[in-house]
């Protein structure tokens, strides 16, 4: 009779430790889920749009420059491959101002 019940209890034990660690892993899991979430909201807040702007920046420095080459520039030729360039760089540019205006920002 002693020997059942401490059956009993050590079957009881088990049952509560395996009850208890299946309650941590579903919070660790539910956890883990909000901190994919947040991950992904902050690198389309955040991220992104600053990959945006140092495009933009490198872009407008090509822009400068290229007017630059265009003053410069020796021969007609010349002056035409680097008006090229200049358009180039300007619809680059108005594009990634585009695609950085759709983003949300906070104030």
């Amino acid at each position: 009779m002693k020997r059942r019940r401490l059956e009993t209890q050590v079957m009881a034990l088990i049952v509560l430790m395996t009850l208890a660690a299946g309650v941590v892993g579903i919070i660790g899991i539910f956890g883990m889920s909000q901190m994919q979430n947040n991950i992904t909201r902050i690198q389309r807040q955040d991220i992104l749009p600053l990959n945006t702007l140092s495009d933009l920046r490198y872009h407008l420095q090509t822009y400068r420059s290229s007017i630059l080459q265009i003053l410069t520039a020796q021969t007609p030729v010349e002056r035409q491959q680097d008006a090229v360039k200049v358009t180039e760089e300007r619809e680059t540019v108005n594009k990634l101002i585009s695609s950085f205006d759709t983003t949300s920002r906070t104030p």
